[in-house]
């Protein structure tokens, strides 16, 4: 009988297959890879095989597919995990890693750069050996960032304010330093790197001018280092994150496969695993990823040391590399060096495509993580904002605009973000005591945010063509700083004329229809049926009061319609056949801050899914009627 293997040479879509142990024992005297699968075995289950031989235990294979190294299992490319990353071992293989990005990655930028941060840590090498020294370069020299979480318990971290600046300036004892940033410097160091950039201690904390300046230079700091050292766990600065790794100990087992010189031998050295679907920490979001401000980070450095406890991974344009072979234990939610190399201003040929895709995806994963200080929303992402606004032009070859958030260029879409419910329809918003964006900014709110439009449409089988129905007559959106547009902002309004109607809770079931705040929107009476409202706070299309002698707690603004063209005509009216019309408006609120002007408090899409396309008639039953008014959004 042939070795159960070979059923996967003969079929290489076979899922698995299984066979007595008796077969691999007979096959494993003139067949290497039984003997290594009984070795295996053997090394997992101790035992085992010798308490089966006489029931006759089964053994199953599955075959993940892809290239086959040798016709047992899917093997993928490994190396020997190295137990310590504080070790030499480590320091040598983050070394020919960065060598070998520097010698053959053209992609992942040049050696050397133009530019200088303000203040770098100057951490003495060899002879000079020294503790850390402040200094502000007056040249450009090639330095590492760090990444890393702060943490909750920050109230004793060392950090660089207006009383300690000129101590630091003079040294900083390595003794001092929270246990992270003590191993950077270590690891510097042991990757003959003298120079690191760290927010705490390069960025005066306490000078609310000065950092919101460097702040604003997050995107050339990160850019501009030569690598970063981003230090996915632990969630804490004072834990440290150099020492054991826990791929590196019993949990990855190196095999030699015994084939004799006639046959071809020596063996291939082989490790041993448990399944690769099962990660020793199971999949979830690691610290460095839930963090806002590390967002910007990740997407702008151009090289990634990652360091998460289990392995060392590196990260850039060209590839990605972790010391297991498997770089998917965690799948991220986008891929923060292609991102970053899609947004660089020297490839030309990519500039040519619309960013405003690749900032929606920024947006909604940054809307997932969380801030420390509620004020950070918009500056935390900033630097991504820059990349666009300065390396991106509109048809006139003008700077994209960016209003709080949002780009001017696609406002109407940008402006259609929705709240993702969360698992129990629990909300929990954060109460933000001053001004940080206006309503119609996710930024706005602290919660995840989407944009559900982009998921509704790409399932059409016809093309959807985008239909305004409203004017942007204004956006206005005045920062904090006058020459840093993408930065916080002081005040923001957008002045838009569309339909608009009056509509009470119950008109709302009429559409689906996401409320920014569900929690907190005031309740009113609930109607039990599709009739004009009986409390007649809604439109239906009869009256023409002013906005004011309507007593509804909410507007419905178009925004605009999606409409997909068969290209075939109805046999009855010979109108054009269409999928939709979808129809997307905004949710108001008249405000309790300014007089006259509305609040956004949600978004609603209605869909018809398909029919005759008349351009002249209204297919919506809420906008049948109603009339074109210009509203400020506050």
């Amino acid at each position: 009988m042939p070795c159960p293997h070979a059923q996967f040479v003969e079929n290489p879509n076979r899922f698995g297959a299984y066979e007595p142990l008796s077969t691999y024992i007979s096959s494993s005297s003139g067949c290497s890879e039984c003997e290594l699968l009984l070795r295996v075995v053997e090394n997992y289950k101790p035992g085992w095989i010798e308490e089966k031989k006489l029931d006759d235990g089964l053994i199953y294979i599955l075959h993940e597919g892809g290239p086959v190294l040798i016709s047992l299992l899917l093997l993928r490319q490994s190396l020997a995990i190295i137990p310590d990353s504080g070790s030499e071992p480590a320091f040598d293989r983050a070394t020919k890693w960065l060598s070998h990005c520097l010698s053959h990655d053209e992609n992942c930028g040049p050696h050397g750069s133009t530019y200088a941060p303000r203040r770098l840590l100057n951490l003495g090498l060899g002879v000079e050996s020294h503790d850390p020294i402040l200094f502000e370069p007056t040249e450009p020299v090639p330095y590492v960032c760090l990444s890393y979480c702060w943490g909750t318990d920050i109230k004793d971290v060392l950090t660089t304010t207006t009383k300690t600046l000129k101590t630091h300036y003079r040294g900083i004892r390595l003794s001092s330093l929270p246990r992270t940033i003590y191993d950077a410097v270590i690891f510097c160091r042991g990757l003959k790197l003298q120079y690191l950039w760290v927010d705490s201690l390069c960025i005066v904390q306490d000078d609310r001018e000065s950092w919101l300046g460097d702040s604003a230079q997050m995107r050339e700091i990160y850019s501009n280092a030569l690598i970063t050292l981003a230090i996915e766990e632990p969630a804490s600065c004072k834990t440290g994150f150099l020492g054991k790794q826990r791929f590196g100990s019993e949990w990855q087992q190196k095999l030699v496969t015994l084939v004799s010189p006639e046959a071809g031998g020596p063996g291939k050295a082989l490790f041993i695993r448990p399944p690769t679907s099962q990660s020793p920490d199971g999949a979830q979001r690691c610290s460095l990823d839930k963090r806002g401000w590390c967002l910007q980070e990740s997407i702008l450095s151009k090289r990634r040391l990652c360091f998460d406890g289990n392995e060392m991974t590196w990260e850039c344009a060209h590839r990605t590399i972790c010391e297991c072979g498997h770089t998917s234990w965690v799948p991220r939610s986008m891929d923060f060096a292609q991102l970053g190399h899609s947004l660089r201003p020297q490839l030309d040929n990519l500039r040519q495509n619309n960013p405003f895709g690749h900032w929606r995806d920024i947006v909604e994963e940054y809307s997932n993580r969380s801030l420390t200080e509620a004020g950070d929303k918009l500056i935390a992402v900033s630097a991504l904002a820059k990349l666009i606004h300065e390396n991106f032009k509109n048809s006139e070859g003008e700077p994209h605009t960016y209003l709080a958030g949002l780009w001017k260029e696609e406002f109407l879409y940008d402006i259609t973000w929705s709240v993702v419910p969360p698992e129990g329809h629990s909300y929990k918003h954060k109460s933000i005591p001053q001004f940080r964006a206006p309503t119609w900014s996710w930024a706005y709110l602290d919660a995840p945010v989407e944009y559900k439009y982009r998921k509704s449409i790409s399932g059409w089988k016809y093309k959807p063509k985008l239909v305004p129905d409203c004017r942007i007559d204004a956006v206005v959106s005045v920062p904090v700083v006058a020459s840093d547009p993408t930065g916080p902002v002081l005040s923001a309004y957008a002045q838009i004329t569309a339909p608009l109607v009056p509509v009470c809770r119950g008109g709302l079931q009429q559409a689906s229809v996401l409320l920014d705040r569900p929690d907190e929107i005031s309740h009113c009476e609930e109607r039990e049926d599709q009739d004009p409202c009986r409390r007649q706070c809604c439109w239906n299309g009869e009256r023409n009061d002013e906005l004011q002698s309507f007593n509804a707690p909410y507007y419905l603004l178009r925004l605009f319609t999606f409409v997909g063209f068969t290209g075939r005509r109805s046999y009855g009216s010979d109108k054009m056949m269409v999928m939709g019309p979808e129809i997307w408006f905004l949710v108001l609120k008249s405000s309790s801050v300014v007089k006259g002007a509305y609040e956004r408090v949600g978004v609603g899409e209605w869909n018809r899914q398909s029919g005759e396309w008349d351009a002249g008639e209204e297919y919506c039953p809420l906008f049948q009627g109603c009339k074109t008014r210009s509203v400020k959004i506050i």
